[in-house]
């Protein structure tokens, strides 16, 4: 069945509506007009069992440099990254730089076998409202935000990141 975006009544409406957030929602954090403060997630940090409804605000890490990452247990990409997140986070933890990664359309105990497999020692979450996902304005996955102290996102990342390309996103983003 086909269904046109101008038909009030279609029964697309709903993915006409999503569509037309994201983008206008990506446009806001290409453009760093978007206000991410109040935003909840449910949280999981190894070796915590995934029955733990542990949660934190983003606005609870104002003061303080983030990297945040969207990713997926079946992102290949994701998985080229992955200990290349980890890597960064063990030689930056130490200096006010927070990684944040978030898990999107997956499930926890997918999202869970990834982190143990890679070693994940960083606060990782599980978006299961893809609210977080849609505001961020994230259009796939691998994606990574650098956030500064302010709660301002300063650059987005499209595509895997590695270890050499956070320290020279750091220096510059982020010049002291």
């Amino acid at each position: 069945q086909f269904c046109f975006a101008k038909d009030i009544n279609s029964p697309c409406q709903e993915n006409v509506k999503w569509m037309k957030t994201t983008t206008d929602r990506y446009n806001q954090i290409k453009h760093r007009e978007v206000n991410v403060d109040g935003i909840r997630m449910n949280v999981f940090v190894l070796p915590q069992k995934a029955a733990d409804k542990a949660t934190f605000n983003l606005d609870d890490l104002k003061g303080r440099k983030v990297i945040l990452n969207f990713w997926a247990s079946w992102c290949y990409s994701c998985r080229q990254e992955a200990h290349d997140l980890q890597v960064f986070w063990d030689q930056v933890k130490d200096q006010n730089v927070l990684v944040v990664g978030i898990a999107i359309q997956d499930s926890v105990e997918a999202s869970l076998t990834f982190a143990r497999k890679y070693g994940k020692t960083y606060i990782l979450g599980l978006d299961t409202s893809n609210e977080i996902f849609i505001n961020y304005g994230v259009t796939g996955v691998p994606e990574t935000f650098l956030i500064d102290e302010y709660g301002t996102v300063v650059h987005k990342e499209a595509g895997p990141v590695n270890t050499q390309m956070l320290h020279t996103l750091l220096a510059e983003k982020f010049k002291n």
